[in-house]
């Protein structure tokens, strides 16, 4: 697979046929948007990183353990995008 893609229609292809997609970047820059309408587009699961994994309710930090365990399960599944 090349380092990066410029065409729309063949990233497009890509997607359709991925099992496991990761969504990266800056915080606020809309990475859970695209995230929740590429996983419906593509008819997969959609997995917030800050939701299942990171946070506790009120912003508290989830023991390091704990995160690290729910990750392992989580990415160990078939089909999943992340952000």
């Amino acid at each position: 697979m090349p380092n990066f893609i410029t065409d729309f229609a063949h990233a497009a292809e890509l997607l359709l046929h991925s099992k496991r997609v990761l969504v990266v970047g800056c915080s606020g820059g809309g990475k859970t948007t695209l995230s929740r309408k590429l996983a419906q587009q593509l008819g997969i699961r959609h997995i917030s990183m800050d939701r299942e994994f990171y946070w506790l309710p009120g912003w508290v930090k989830r023991p390091k353990t704990e995160e690290r365990d729910l990750i392992a399960v989580a990415v160990a599944s078939e089909r999943w995008l992340m952000d």
